[in-house]
């Protein structure tokens, strides 16, 4: 939230006259509920994303597992990151944003567990594609 205080807005036309909002006001806004929980739920899936996706590959290279292995775990995170976009829009509309919000937030604890939880092809499969999903 810090580097969003410095993030420079332009001018906006009320009443005829161009204003500018000031800071308190841009955090009034972050301060409200549904900004609020779309702000911390973006940060703490983006904070599970990278610290999984990024040193997935290299972890599996150093527990002695190929290349063309991690190549394809990671090609498996991106089919499950982007499969279930289809549905996506049907699920939301279905069962509300704050549901599936707390559902990928489950799949992405999941997906954490799983990888801490072993060195296995599948557990690698697994943390990935729950990650994908998530």
């Amino acid at each position: 939230m810090v580097p969003l205080a410095f993030v420079h807005i332009p001018r906006a036309v009320q009443n005829g006259r161009r204003t500018r909002p000031t800071r308190a006001a841009i955090f009034a806004i972050l301060k409200r509920g549904p900004v609020l929980i779309a702000v911390c739920v973006g940060a703490v899936s983006q904070g599970i994303r990278v610290l999984l996706m990024t040193p997935t590959p290299l972890a599996m290279i150093g527990c002695g597992y190929g290349e063309a292995l991690a190549g394809d775990v990671v090609c498996w995170h991106v089919v499950a990151m982007f499969a279930p976009s289809f549905a996506t829009g049907f699920v939301i509309k279905r069962f509300g944003t704050r549901s599936v919000m707390v559902a990928g937030l489950a799949l992405l604890i999941a997906s954490a567990l799983t990888a801490a939880s072993g060195i296995s092809q599948n557990h690698f499969y697994g943390a990935l594609s729950l990650l994908g999903v998530g």
